[in-house]
């Protein structure tokens, strides 16, 4: 993976239905050499699906990250407990001993019920935790959004199941397989996009290629304006900034994943950071192992729809 790749995942993160020609245009590539790259990333494994998923902010969920030393030995049995729990969406194994694990929960209100399974399934007595503010993929177009309006229709749901494991199949190919006509379903495709309902996005799997991923805790010093350290630093370090996270409830924190081809590049990229004049302290955690879990919202989207019209 390089540069290019990890720009092309960038942008696939935030909407994996974009067309190989207008990835070409954003890449400066030819619409082969698109086509190859995403090939190679999926045969790499970091690229693990293309993805359709309910968005989180149509359903009004809420993304918590938790972190600190699970009184467990293994990975594997983090995994196992964690996996009881069906707002755990991924958990990470990073250096020092430590477990990042991000959770979406329903609504803000079971922040503590989670926190406190955490705590009993991990034996970790006081994980730290950050809400998601915003979250935003350097060098990458805003994830399309919009006011949540009309609820889904059950003919909604079936094309979101569809595209569940597979967001850049094409509509034709959607609409053999439910038997509606491919304007229907691109019709059905557009309202929900305009309503911010949907979201196109991969599993991302860094790890799986060649290189250094590190998850950045960066503290900014008293005063300084957080959104304004946020885009200096992307436009600074371009797409090595895979993803800049601001935590709604640590105003003077910001979250960073990032990736570099070298150790020494990574060192050089944090020292840079560090250096920023906003910046008091930098931490990079360096992770070791990682795993996806099925949440409550993709098993929205695993079975029939209930209490949805077709339309």
């Amino acid at each position: 993976m390089d540069d290019i790749d990890l720009r092309l995942c960038q942008i696939l993160i935030v909407n994996s239905r974009l067309p190989h020609r207008e990835l070409a245009e954003r890449l400066g590539l030819s619409v082969q050499a698109v086509h190859r790259r995403i090939q190679s990333l999926v045969e790499e494994g970091v690229i693990r699906t293309f993805t359709t998923r309910i968005s989180a902010a149509y359903l009004n969920a809420v993304q918590a990250f938790l972190f600190g030393v699970p009184g467990l030995t293994s990975f594997k049995n983090v995994v196992e407990r964690l996996e009881k729990d069906d707002r755990t969406a991924y958990a990470i194994a990073v250096s020092g001993n430590n477990i990042f694990i991000i959770a979406l929960l329903r609504n803000v209100s079971e922040l503590e019920c989670y926190v406190e399974f955490v705590k009993n399934a991990l034996s970790m007595p006081a994980p730290g935790v950050a809400l998601e503010g915003t979250t935003q993929f350097p060098n990458a177009p805003d994830r399309p959004s919009g006011p949540a309006k009309a609820p889904l229709t059950e003919l909604d749901l079936r094309i979101l199941r569809s595209l569940h494991h597979d967001s850049r199949k094409a509509v034709e190919d959607v609409s053999g397989e439910l038997g509606v006509s491919a304007k229907t379903v691109k019709r059905h495709l557009d309202r929900m996009v305009a309503d911010g309902a949907v979201e196109f996005g991969i599993d991302f799997i860094p790890t799986a290629s060649p290189g250094n991923l590190s998850f950045l805790a960066v503290v900014l010093r008293p005063g300084s304006d957080r959104a304004t350290v946020r885009r200096e630093l992307a436009a600074a370090h371009g797409p090595a900034l895979v993803a800049v996270t601001t935590p709604s409830n640590l105003p003077e924190a910001l979250m960073i994943q990032t990736w570099s081809a070298t150790i020494r590049k990574q060192q050089e990229l944090v020292e840079n950071i560090g250096a920023h004049p906003g910046v008091a302290s930098v931490v990079s955690h360096f992770p070791q192992d990682a795993h996806t879990f099925e949440t409550w919202r993709d098993r929205m989207l695993s079975g029939p729809g209930r209490g949805a019209k077709d339309s």
